[in-house]
């Protein structure tokens, strides 16, 4: 059959996406002429050359394999059981119901997790292979159990920043984790990789915590209310000195479920959160939760500190992100130098009962050291043709994750459908040309700053972006009082202003004025009930795909390393790379270096 090397490799994805309890597998393809044997693993999938029928002793091997598999690959995950369910007959169901049974080590016991549910496969079969499952505990509380491959030339675990992130007491709005482990099958850790080079282990975390997806909110206020404990616990983890750099959809979550365990202590003074600003009093420091959860610290760094080696200096050199959310200097791997990232907005002034509100929390003082004649406390460069030739260096800002967060909240807030209004049949024009913009973005080799079309959204004019609305009237006002003012907010390029902004937040500090104001003057009536439903949503396209996170270096390199090349017939895998694609989609081409038997695949 023409393409069947292509089709096994696509079934070999499926197969590694849904089978997280098989590590390493493989496969075999067939032809009247020869066979070829195929292994598929989470850092890639490699061929064998085609070999004759008259030569049956690799074919011997691979059955052989199957019974005893080979010391460096483990075929099966015995710690992850496959459980089916038998269908109910009085139900009338014909299907099987699956479920999964997990065995974790926490250093002491080990501990049984089952009606597990496989909720969440985030990450490219043929990458981290993460995988979220929702089970139950031996006490009978759900629980959330990650695992993933992780490359053992990555600086960071998200593990020990997890524990170093609630090392003095739980930081509010920061998923919890009880144990993590290094998975071992019959005392063998689980890792796979060809090369050295491409060395990955598999780890598992337990976390307690749990919460919805940012699609189900039910108000433009509950989600306003997330995005802004957001941008709080976002600069509570910047005075820990860790900068998440992957602030996207899939890592905010809403509604939070906290564990509530006498052994969990919360950090002492937790800063104010928007309950507590909108309410004007202070809960106590076991009552101050947020209204949002950040997980997923994969891509996270611990700031650098004077006298660390010069390796933990350089990370913040790496463009870092999930394509769509990316801040757009960070895509870029540069400073932005266009015209729209030289403008520059005054912090926002807050009045009425949001600035009353807002000192009481805060102090007057903390309001007071924006009101100058400066803008953030600093000033953009009054020289620009000086300012470029300086040749700024880039590093991953504080600013880009602010930026992160807000391209999280548009992607959000235009998606969303109001519970009284009639749902769209057809695209929306006037959303149609924002949707392309945004969602076409991926992270790039070639560092071209005209291939990020999204600077076009930050420069939308006030009409512009009531025109995205334009079906929903009580919606007017998030257009005109919120989404422009923070992209005005979010488009400068503070890197090149001279002098700086004295404090690191500074962004953080104008986006959140900016929802504050919005809150108190859209309180009670004024808020917009929503379905709730992420299957009623505006009917933007979503055939477009969504790229993973990942690393990419200065060159453009990426630090994911896979040895493959083909032309799949399964559209979910990535298509062999041709000239000018992007290297979101470039990413699985085979480098140089990589073994000649991977182009058996091609």
């Amino acid at each position: 059959k023409q393409h069947g090397r292509a089709q096994a490799a696509s079934y070999a994805y499926c197969h590694q996406q849904g089978r997280p309890n098989h590590p390493v597998f493989l496969c075999l393809t067939v032809k009247p002429q020869y066979y070829q044997i195929i292994l598929s693993e989470p850092c890639g999938i490699v061929a064998s050359a085609r070999f004759p029928w008259s030569n049956l002793e690799p074919l011997a091997s691979f059955l052989h394999t199957l019974y005893v598999p080979s010391a460096n690959h483990v075929l099966w995950d015995c710690t992850v059981i496959w459980k089916s369910i038998q269908p109910d007959s009085s139900k009338n169901l014909t299907n099987f119901k699956l479920s999964w049974e997990i065995k974790c080590n926490n250093g002491k016991e080990e501990l049984l997790y089952n009606e597990g549910k496989l909720i969440c496969d985030i990450s490219d079969a043929w990458g981290r292979r993460t995988t979220v499952f929702r089970v139950k505990g031996p006490d009978g509380e759900h629980t959330i159990i990650k695992e993933y491959y992780w490359h053992h030339k990555r600086r960071f675990e998200e593990s020990n920043l997890l524990e170093f992130v609630h090392g003095d007491g739980d930081v509010p709005g920061v998923v919890w984790m009880v144990c993590y482990e290094d998975v071992m099958a019959n005392d063998r850790r689980i890792q796979c990789g060809v090369e050295d080079d491409d060395l990955q282990r598999k780890k598992r975390l337990v976390l307690y915590d749990y919460g919805d997806e940012l699609l189900t909110g039910r108000s433009i206020n509950a989600l306003l209310r997330a995005f802004y404990d957001v941008l709080e616990v976002h600069g509570t983890l910047l005075k820990k000195g860790i900068l998440h750099r992957d602030m996207s959809i899939n890592n905010i979550l809403i509604r939070p479920v906290w564990r509530n365990l006498p052994e969990r202590r919360v950090m002492k003074n937790p800063p104010p959160l928007i309950e507590d600003v909108l309410s004007g009093e202070l809960r106590d420091e076991k009552s101050r939760q947020a209204a949002c959860m950040l997980i997923d610290f994969d891509n996270a760094a611990k700031l650098a500190q004077e006298g660390d080696p010069s390796e933990d200096i350089n990370m913040l050199v790496y463009r870092t992100g999930t394509p769509k959310y990316i801040a757009r200097s960070v895509s870029l791997g540069q400073v932005l130098r266009d015209l729209a990232s030289r403008m520059a907005t005054p912090m926002p002034e807050l009045t009425g009962q949001a600035k009353d509100l807002y000192i009481k929390a805060y102090g007057k003082d903390r309001y007071d050291a924006y009101v100058d004649e400066t803008i953030h406390g600093g000033r953009p460069p009054k020289n620009w043709d000086a300012a470029e030739s300086a040749k700024t260096p880039f590093n991953h800002r504080l600013e880009h994750d602010v930026e992160s967060v807000c391209w999280t909240m548009i992607s959000v807030l235009i998606h969303i459908q109001p519970a009284k209004c009639p749902q769209e049949v057809h695209f929306p024009h006037s959303l149609s040309v924002l949707w392309e913009e945004f969602n076409s973005h991926a992270i790039y080799a070639n560092l071209v700053p005209d291939n990020d079309r999204r600077r076009n959204i930050l420069g939308r004019t006030l009409e512009e972006w009531k025109f995205v609305f334009e079906p929903f009237p009580e919606l007017q006002d998030l257009a005109s009082s919120l989404l422009y003012d923070i992209a005005c907010q979010v488009r400068s390029e503070y890197a090149l202003w001279d002098p700086a902004p004295p404090h690191p937040d500074h962004l953080h500090e104008a986006v959140q004025r900016l929802i504050l104001q919005y809150l108190v003057d859209h309180k009670g009536d004024g808020d917009v009930q929503l379905t709730g439903d992420p299957r009623r949503l505006r009917p933007v396209d979503k055939k477009l795909p969504t790229p993973d996170s990942k690393d990419v270096r200065p060159d453009g390199t990426t630090s994911k390393t896979t040895r493959y090349e083909f032309v799949p017939q399964n559209p979910s895998v990535p298509a062999q790379p041709k000239k000018g694609k992007s290297q979101s989609q470039s990413q699985r081409a085979r480098p140089s270096g990589a073994p000649m038997m991977c182009s058996a695949l091609v």
